[in-house]
């Protein structure tokens, strides 16, 4: 009988312990991403602001909107391999595109445009649990191949 009682007290906190991760997991909502994002890459001048959005076609886009210099008004998209559109404003141009949400924590699917190269590489994006930290990551081929960057949501 006490065999039975510790077999079943043993049962109950192994499914209970099963159960714990998921309680104690985050789970965001599709437009947990959509806000003003904030790039400040330490290693480089590349400050910026981008705001993501849902697109009318329910995936998830991000443009430029401030640009960390006082001639951010004026850069255009330099480095774009089509000449045609190397005088486009940075301001307000699309630089994240296509991405969908994963239904735990991840955007992925979409593409982000590098202005430093004038590539646009494959990306995924992920929020940390604070809600208030987004991973980005562009890459070539599979993520393995590919740079992260840490965004901070602006407050508001």
């Amino acid at each position: 009988m006490l065999y039975r009682i510790i077999i079943s007290i043993a049962v109950s906190i192994l499914i209970a312990g099963a159960q714990v991760p998921d309680l104690l997991a985050q789970k965001f909502q599709a437009d947990d991403v959509v806000g003003i994002w904030f790039r400040d890459q330490a290693h480089d001048t590349a400050k910026a602001k981008f705001e993501i959005y849902r697109a009318a076609n329910g995936t998830y886009e991000g443009k430029l909107i401030w640009g960390g210099s006082s001639t951010f008004e004026t850069k255009t998209d330099r480095k774009n391999p089509d000449p045609a559109l190397r005088n486009r404003p940075l301001k307000n141009m699309l630089f994240l595109t296509n991405f969908t949400f994963d239904g735990d924590d991840e955007w992925s699917g979409g593409r982000i445009y590098s202005a430093e190269d004038g590539d646009t590489y494959k990306c995924k994006m992920e929020l940390e649990d604070n809600k208030h930290t987004l991973k980005v990551r562009g890459y070539v081929g599979i993520p393995l191949l590919g740079k992260t960057e840490r965004w901070h949501r602006v407050k508001q």
